[in-house]
């Protein structure tokens, strides 16, 4: 029941969702980037 109405939402919707996944892709990207820096920077901590 609850995937069938999950089929029927709107375009505008998916397309919003579409473009907070990526937003949250960026923000992962970038903290995976500043962890990285960070273990390098301060190996000890």
């Amino acid at each position: 029941m609850s995937e069938e109405r999950e089929n029927e939402a709107p375009p505008v919707r998916r397309r919003g969702e579409f473009i907070l996944s990526g937003e949250v892709g960026r923000w992962q990207r970038l903290g995976r980037m500043i962890s990285t820096l960070w273990r390098w920077l301060f190996p000890g901590s």
